[in-house]
């Protein structure tokens, strides 16, 4: 499809390339922040390093960013499915680089590069106006975009960070449904990316998109599951020291409200899945709501069943990844994601018998068949078989350069071994707590993952 002669938009295109297009270091740059907001992968790299790594006083804020730069993404790429825009098509305009998509309006890369730059903390105002300049006038140079789409995509990331200041505004405490949808606790979807990530393929664009839906899936569904297990132990969390905060169990959300908002995303994330093509990601998620629902209504009561049914839940995440990108899960990874699993649901109850005491089933019937000696043994017992597997798994990898594997089972066993610190203490009761707050297994975490990335991209 060709714009009209005289197009507005067009003549634009044409200008600008005709001014910058002639210069290499303009097209190399444009290139290279084409590659960085792909996806926003770049953006949500830096928001979530910062949010997980970064000074604990701008934590919060790091974690808004993160969440307005994937809100600004995410809405381009659906207000683009809905326009569908072609991108520019004319003889006078070359284009520059590969994209994923043939759709122009709006730009998602100015649309995250906004929304991150709008809402990230400390960052000069001249920085954030030369930032999503620069990035506007990429997509415009490289012939992918209308300057009519970037200014779009601007518009939406503006919302975004709006969206993101109006969250800041409700205080440190966030609304009560909000809190009931326990956002904390989305870091462990990020189990979606490990098959791809053991594949080597995690990095390719239509992996990574898919991988993020998962993760946006699996949130969905596992927050409609933690609404509804609210509502049903909303007594039992009154006896809690810290359960009894949550805002079903204080009242501060009302259960008929909790109750259908988390029926709407158990039932309809499947659904959405399955109407949009994903029917493998759509049979996970739709099993997994089944199996938590059993627990929910009465398997957590039974002993060793509980640990079965919630390690069951972490390893299905990690199924759900394969599912969306077509990654084939080997043995040895089902095993390591499975005891791996184990080990943190053993840990996790361990951690509740350290707080509570031993036969102390006012917050959980499964406790008081629960001795601290036993849950130490299954967690124990579960953390070297995790150990083992992992160690034959990367032993047996097939890479050019063999002993980028191997290094990754020492980063592997000493992330374990600190993790097990936590859990002897007694303060394993929130994983996600753990994750955000102890630096040193942040370090080691990011120590593990660069040592099997590099593994995966050498080859």
């Amino acid at each position: 499809m060709t714009e009209p002669a005289g197009a507005p938009d067009l003549r634009l295109v044409i200008a600008t390339q005709r001014t910058l297009a002639a210069r290499p270091a303009a097209v190399t740059a444009a290139r290279a922040a084409s590659a960085w907001g792909e996806h926003a992968i770049g953006w949500l790299g830096v928001a979530g390093l910062a949010a997980v790594a970064g000074p604990a006083a701008y934590r919060s804020a790091w974690l808004r960013t993160l969440g307005a730069t994937f809100a600004a993404h995410a809405a381009a790429v659906v207000v683009k499915r809905v326009v569908r825009r072609p991108r520019p098509h004319d003889a006078r305009v070359q284009v520059l680089v590969a994209t994923p998509s043939r759709l122009s309006f709006p730009s998602a890369h100015a649309a995250s590069t906004c929304g991150f730059l709008l809402a990230a903390p400390a960052v000069p105002v001249p920085v954030r106006v030369a930032g999503v300049a620069g990035m506007s006038v990429s997509r415009v140079l490289l012939g992918v975009h209308y300057p009519s789409d970037v200014a779009a995509g601007a518009g939406l990331g503006l919302l975004a960070h709006l969206g993101a200041r109006a969250w800041r505004g409700c205080g440190r405490q966030m609304p009560p449904l909000l809190a009931a949808l326990r956002p904390r606790q989305w870091v462990k979807n990020v189990l979606v990316a490990a098959g791809p990530l053991a594949a080597g393929t995690l990095l390719q664009p239509t992996t990574l998109s898919r991988v993020g839906l998962a993760f946006v899936a699996f949130c969905a569904s596992a927050s409609g599951v933690y609404l509804i297990n609210d509502v049903l132990d909303r007594e039992h969390d009154r006896a809690h020291p810290v359960k009894r905060l949550r805002p079903i169990a204080s009242g501060a959300l009302r259960v008929p409200v909790a109750v259908a908002v988390g029926s709407l995303l158990l039932a309809g994330t499947p659904a959405v899945l399955a109407v949009l093509g994903f029917g493998a990601l759509a049979g996970v998620l739709a099993f997994y709501g089944v199996m938590q629902l059993g627990y929910c209504l009465g398997l957590k009561h039974i002993a060793v069943v509980d640990l079965a049914v919630v390690a069951a839940g972490f390893l299905l995440r990690a199924v759900a990844g394969g599912a969306a990108t077509g990654v084939l899960l080997s043995t040895y990874f089902l095993l390591v994601a499975s005891f791996g699993s184990l080990f943190m649901v053993a840990g996790k109850r361990y951690s509740e018998v350290h707080l509570l005491g031993e036969g102390e089933a006012r917050t959980r019937r499964s406790l008081e068949d629960y001795s601290a000696s036993y849950l130490r043994f299954v967690w124990s017992m579960a953390g070297a078989v995790t150990l083992a597997f992992y160690s034959l798994w990367a032993v047996g990898l097939q890479r050019r350069v063999e002993l980028l594997p191997q290094i990754s089972i020492a980063f592997f066993s000493l992330s374990m071994l600190r993790y097990a610190v936590d859990i002897d203490r007694g303060a394993a009761g929130e994983p996600e707590s753990i994750v955000f707050g102890d630096r040193v297994l942040q370090v080691l975490g990011v120590l593990w993952l660069a040592s099997f990335l590099s593994s995966a991209v050498v080859g």
